[in-house]
């Protein structure tokens, strides 16, 4: 990825989240696995 070029298709104004969770399979705790937004996240019922 060294020197590779990119692109930036478009930006958004909006709230992101860090995400910790735990495999239900076992094993340690997976910590800031990866950016979600607000629209990526939904209740739990």
């Amino acid at each position: 990825m060294d020197g590779a070029d990119a692109t930036i298709d478009r930006t958004e104004q909006t709230t992101v989240y860090r995400v910790d969770f735990k495999p239900t399979t076992g094993g340690k705790t997976v910590k800031h696995h990866k950016w979600v937004t607000e629209d990526d996240l939904q209740a739990d019922n």
